[in-house]
């Protein structure tokens, strides 16, 4: 039957299907103003109806001249054979063994999708008409009319015009991602499988994590988002680029009794319907904070940026020595301290321990601190004796010893035990790498990078010392060759100077 949207009145039906229809799609091309549509009628023994029309419209009025039944206008599909004045095609395809369960259309691919119980045809996808030459197909007497279809099941389509995917519970649901070209099904098997439409021989990926066998999946290809929707009411959101679960919904949290019977996600409200015992409505929400556009996170330049995996946070510091932390899924500042620096100055440098729990500051008054960056506490002060700038620091273990280097203005490196303790009072660098260092670099150290057993720091005339983490000797002197003109006119640097900003190793 076919209804009327303004008062949901039923406007005309067909009769006289083949066998008894469980599951209909409806599409109309948009080229075409939607005027030209095609149904698909999947029935119970496992055949797909395919009723093309150049003008929905006319076709409707046409049927409505039918003679009423129960009160409906009532039109017999097999007329669709001989009647030319409602211009259609009819198609019937004999697809699976079993009843069909699912069926859509899906225009990127220009083919439609049936999937059933049958193990052997589990999930076909082809096209509306097919290429199936006429000899394949026959007519049958029916009630003075005529009824188009396939001979024998096994040869109403020839191999090359449709692709069949087998599963061995076969597939009771299926959808299309378009923007990344893969088909998703959900099967008795309770898992969801993701597959290339142009390999049938087995699926890209399989997700795991229903209880029960899958009802409907449902992608969101706007967002990279799959609903999967199980026998037993559980919802389940998953990622589609790293096919991860992101959420859990249980029966108690969409409050959706009764066994749902139909779904609905509805991409431009942002609305997953079901439909069940009563109708349940669920909006999703985007994550709040989230923005495509710039924010100003500091009134100061930033100096640093680090991230701690153990619990998902990005700490942040400016010049104006300002501290943020933020969260990493919603991009809101959780948390904001300041260093406090006794001699005043800005942050320079930070960095972030293995734990992931201690964040180390230097400033650019010589100042280092050690804080808890989840309450802005100062764990230790460590000094090195001066107040020249800190411009690089960091957190490094050698030989399950663990210690704090800072580099600077001072020309040298200076090298604090980390005990991971805290203590009250101040803490010194060791001696022997201020005497092992001093003098090295004639110019001030701007960064330091580390290897298993070794240090390298660079300095502003562009000297790289390689130094041992055991002996806090110098290993090898590298350095950067002078910036000369080529003749052309272009430089290897702007301003011609040597100097290293970073390091890695």
């Amino acid at each position: 039957q076919f209804y009327e949207m303004a008062n949901f009145e039923p406007y005309c039906q067909l009769r006289k299907l083949e066998s008894i229809p469980l599951r209909a799609c409806f599409w109309s091309n948009p080229a075409s103003h939607h005027q030209e549509c095609i149904i698909f009628i999947g029935d119970k023994q496992g055949c797909v109806t395919v009723i093309i029309t150049p003008n929905i419209y006319e076709a409707f009025k046409y049927w409505k001249l039918g003679s009423k039944a129960e009160g409906v206008p009532t039109y017999q599909i097999e007329r669709l054979l001989d009647d030319n004045d409602a211009g259609c095609k009819i198609y019937r395809w004999s697809l699976h063994s079993e009843m069909v369960c699912e069926i859509h259309y899906f225009t990127e691919l220009n083919s439609f999708a049936s999937c059933s119980s049958d193990s052997q045809a589990s999930l076909v996808l082809a096209s509306p008409s097919g290429s199936t030459p006429p000899d394949l197909l026959v007519t049958t007497s029916y009630g003075g009319g005529a009824r188009l279809r396939a001979t024998i099941p096994t040869k109403s389509r020839i191999s090359d015009d449709h692709k069949v995917f087998k599963v061995s519970k076969g597939v009771s649901t299926v959808d299309f991602c378009p923007s990344s070209t893969l088909m998703v099904t959900g099967s008795v098997d309770e898992l969801i499988r993701i597959w290339n439409p142009f390999l049938t021989s087995k699926p890209v990926a399989t997700l795991a994590g229903h209880g029960s066998p899958l009802f409907s999946v449902i992608v969101d290809s706007g967002n990279n988002r799959l609903f999967s929707i199980s026998s037993n009411n559980t919802i389940k959101v998953w990622d589609l680029v790293d096919y991860n679960c992101l959420c859990t919904l249980l029966p108690t949290s969409h409050k959706c009794t009764g066994i749902v019977e139909a779904t609905h996600h509805n991409p431009v409200s942002r609305v997953l319907a079901l439909g069940g015992d009563q109708l349940a409505i669920l909006r999703l929400q985007e994550p709040p904070g989230i923005s495509n556009s710039a924010i100003q996170s500091h009134k100061g330049g930033l100096v640093g940026v680090q991230y701690t995996p153990y619990f998902k946070y990005i700490v942040t510091a400016c010049d104006k020595a300002v501290i943020k932390v933020w969260d990493i899924m919603t991009g809101t500042c959780l948390f904001e301290f300041s260093a406090d620096f006794k001699r005043g100055g800005g942050i320079t440098a930070i960095d972030i321990d293995e734990s992931g729990r201690r964040l180390v500051g230097g400033g650019e008054m010589g100042e280092i601190k050690l804080w808890n960056f989840n309450n802005g506490q100062c764990i230790q002060v460590l000094d090195k004796g001066n107040n020249a700038e800190v411009t690089d620091i960091k957190f490094v273990t050698v030989n399950k010893n663990r210690y704090i280097v800072a580099v600077g203005w001072d020309k040298r490196v200076n090298l604090f035990a980390d005990t991971g303790e805290s203590l009250t009072q101040v803490q010194r660098p060791i001696e022997a790498w201020i005497s092992a260092t001093e003098h090295r670099h004639k110019e001030d150290i701007l960064c330091v990078a580390f290897g298993s057993q070794f240090m390298a720091t660079s300095s502003y005339d562009g000297e790289i010392i390689v130094w041992s983490m055991v002996s806090g000797r110098p290993i090898s002197k590298l350095n950067v060759p002078e910036c000369k003109a080529r003749s052309s006119g272009h430089f290897f640097a702007h301003d011609g100077m040597r100097h290293v900003n970073t390091m890695m190793v």
